[in-house]
């Protein structure tokens, strides 16, 4: 009776050890595919990590080519507005210039036109006070010459 409690006390044992050694062949092959898993994922991790480096990197390197090519348009406008400024502040002085050289000539045409109205009434008068004698009287003249 002691052999046979014994025998089957070591028959449980090796039944144990045997479910033991099953469970622990279990965990194993289940820390080995996690393993597996992991290292996929973290390859995958690396590989979108790469990718989001170049993305950004080159996303950067756009927004300075950007900036710079933007800058240079900024201070070629900047010249040409300052270019454009200074022809303009020319010119005005050029006309101001003018402005009064153009007044004179006004003034000058004024004079001419007062003058011709002053010779036109002039020889008006003139015409009048020589057709009201009898002797420079043309109208008449014509008429007795004709008739």
């Amino acid at each position: 009776m002691a052999t046979s409690s014994t025998k089957i006390s070591v028959e449980d044992s090796i039944q144990v050890a045997l479910d033991a050694a099953d469970t622990a062949t279990g965990v194993t092959e289940e820390f080995n595919n996690i393993r597996e898993q992991f290292e996929v994922q973290n390859i995958q991790a690396k590989r979108i990590y790469q990718s989001i480096t170049i993305i950004f990197a080159s996303s950067i390197a756009a927004a300075l080519i950007s900036l710079t090519v933007g800058f240079f348009m900024y201070y070629k406008a900047l010249s040409t507005l300052q270019t454009n400024s200074n022809m303009a502040i020319e010119s005005i002085a050029i006309f101001s210039e003018n402005v009064g050289e153009l007044a004179k000539a006004v003034k000058t045409v004024r004079v001419f036109v007062a003058q011709g109205v002053f010779l036109f009434l002039l020889a008006a008068m003139i015409h009048l006070v020589l057709l009201s004698t009898d002797y420079y009287n043309w109208f008449e003249l014509g008429a007795q010459a004709g008739g």
